[in-house]
């Protein structure tokens, strides 16, 4: 029983974005020896949409001049930016407060799988939320630019990767 607790609580660890590695998703590494504008200094928090939205937000934002964003979109692209990052810093302190809760009731010396599972179900619907949160920004982060502003962005990325 307490060894499929355990199973439980790892499977827990590795599917949640709050425990995952801050990396840059920019080169892999650290975020704090990047620009703030290519990289969160404070990271997406490790969701993997999360880190695309920051990754291509700090593309844009640095690559302004080349693309020709006009103040509007550069003020969209930050608002955004500020907003999905937010919004991980929040789901990140959701997900610890959870983690610590589910760790507190698998102390017990009888750990109540009902209770725990409980726990979990009402955990489950606001990682959904925050994956579909991402999503939908990330979307909107795209539609931003305009075809050929888009096209420009992909030549540069291409470029910029060798």
């Amino acid at each position: 029983m307490k060894r499929l607790f355990a199973v439980l609580v790892l499977s827990l660890f590795a599917v949640s974005p709050a425990f995952a590695k801050h990396d840059c998703p920019m080169s892999g590494g650290d975020c704090s020896s990047k620009s703030s504008s290519s990289c969160s200094e404070k990271s997406s928090g490790g969701c993997p949409i999360v880190g695309k939205v920051m990754m291509k937000a700090g593309f844009m934002l640095d690559n302004r001049t080349e693309l020709g964003l006009s103040p509007e979109q550069i003020q969209g692209i930050e608002t955004l930016k500020f907003d999905v990052e937010r919004s991980s810093i929040r789901q990140k302190a959701e997900m610890e407060l959870f983690m610590l809760d589910l760790m507190q009731q698998l102390k017990a010396d009888q750990p109540n799988v009902e209770t725990i599972n409980a726990s979990i179900d009402t955990g489950s619907p606001a990682m959904t939320q925050a994956a579909k949160d991402a999503v939908a920004a990330y979307v909107k982060l795209k539609s931003i630019l305009t075809p050929d502003q888009h096209a420009k962005m992909k030549a540069l990325w291409t470029s910029k990767k060798r």
